[in-house]
C-alpha cells in the first residue's frame, strides 16, 4: 500500500471528504480516504452533502455548466489561491465565465499544490481562446523562455567572429562554454526576479500620506500602536497567507485580502472601511518608496 505524509487515515474527516469528491488525487490515496471514511460510518451522501457545504459555488458552477452544455478546459495553473483573485476578476470582467479546479483542496492542504498540479483556473471550451488572449495581453500569460534557443544565438554569434574562428579548438569550446554558462546565468536571473506579491510582502510599510478624492486623509487608528524608531506609527502590511492590514479612521486597523500581478494589487475589505480601501491599485516602487494609485485613493508609503 502507498503511503503519504501524513497518513490518509490520521487526516480530519473534511481532508478525506476532499480526497475522495475532489480531483487531482492518484487511486491509492482515493482508496485509503474512501476505506477510512468507511471505517468512521461516513455515508456516501453525507459525504456529497459535506463537500458541497465546503464547496458553496459548486452548485451553482454546475447549474451553469449543464445549461451550457459543452466541455469546460484549462486556460491558467496557480500555486496558490490569493494568485488567483485578480486574474480571475479580470476574465469575468470581461464576461467569460469561470471555474477553478483543486482550489478548496489547496486551501485546506497548501503544500500539495505542487502534487496536484496546483489550481486550474478553467472556462468554457468556446470561450478558451479568448480568455487565453485576455490573459496574454494583461500580462499574466507570459511565452516560456527557450533557454536552448537563446544558448544557439549567442554560440552562433560568437562562431561568425573571425578571430574565434583562428583559436585552438580547446579554447573555442571554452568560449563557446562561456557563453552557455552566461546565457543560463541570465535566465535564472529572469526567472528568480521577485515578483510583485514578493516586493510587497518583503516590508512593513510606513504610510505617509492617503489622498481620496482629492482630499488628504489622516488614518488613526485605535487600540495598541507599534511605534517604530522614525515615529511612524500608521503602517500596511502584506501577508504571505494573501491578508493584508490598513490604518483605521478613529476605528481599529482593517484586514482584508490582497492579489497581486503585472504591476497591480486587488485589496479586499469585508468591512465599512471598503469604500475606501477597497480597488486596484497601480503599484510604483522606487529607492524604497511606494505608491498605490487607485481610482479614487493614492497612498503613500515608505519601507521600514
Amino acid at each position: 500500500m502507498k503511503e503519504f505524509s501524513p497518513p490518509i487515515r490520521s487526516r480530519s474527516t473534511d481532508e478525506l471528504i476532499l480526497i475522495v469528491q475532489g480531483e487531482g488525487w492518484d487511486a491509492d490515496a482515493i482508496e485509503q480516504a474512501q476505506e477510512e471514511l468507511n471505517k468512521r460510518n461516513i455515508s456516501d451522501d453525507t459525504q456529497w452533502n459535506r463537500w458541497r457545504e465546503l464547496h458553496p459555488k459548486y452548485g451553482s458552477d454546475q447549474q451553469v455548466i449543464f445549461e451550457r452544455g459543452e466541455p469546460i478546459v484549462t486556460v491558467s495553473t496557480f500555486s496558490f489561491p490569493h494568485q488567483l483573485l485578480l486574474i480571475r476578476s479580470v476574465l469575468e470582467s470581461e464576461g467569460i465565465h469561470c471555474f477553478t479546479k483543486d482550489e478548496l483542496t489547496i486551501q485546506i492542504m497548501p503544500l500539495y499544490s505542487l502534487a496536484i498540479g496546483g489550481i486550474k483556473l478553467q472556462a468554457f471550451e468556446s470561450d478558451a481562446i479568448r480568455a487565453r488572449a485576455v490573459l496574454q495581453e494583461e500580462g499574466y500569460e507570459r511565452d516560456p523562455v527557450d533557454a536552448n534557443s537563446l544558448v544557439q544565438k549567442i554560440v552562433s554569434t560568437l562562431q561568425q567572429i573571425p578571430i574565434v574562428k583562428e583559436f585552438h579548438f580547446s579554447v573555442h569550446n571554452l568560449l563557446i562554454a562561456g557563453a552557455a554558462l552566461f546565457a543560463l546565468f541570465m535566465l535564472i536571473s529572469i526567472l528568480t526576479k521577485p515578483g510583485d506579491a514578493d516586493l510587497l510582502m518583503n516590508h512593513i510599510w510606513c504610510v505617509q500620506k492617503m489622498v481620496y478624492r482629492d482630499s488628504v486623509l489622516s488614518p488613526g487608528s485605535l487600540g495598541l500602536k507599534v511605534v517604530y524608531s522614525n515615529g511612524c506609527d500608521e503602517q500596511i502590511t502584506f501577508r504571505d497567507n494573501a491578508s493584508v492590514t490598513l490604518p483605521g479612521f478613529n476605528t481599529f486597523p482593517v484586514t482584508g485580502h490582497w492579489s497581486a500581478g503585472h504591476s497591480k494589487v486587488m485589496i479586499q475589505i469585508p468591512d465599512t472601511l471598503n469604500k475606501i480601501y477597497e480597488d486596484t491599485f497601480i503599484i510604483n516602487m522606487n529607492r524604497g518608496d511606494l505608491q498605490l494609485y487607485g481610482n479614487h485613493l493614492v497612498i503613500y508609503c515608505s519601507e521600514m
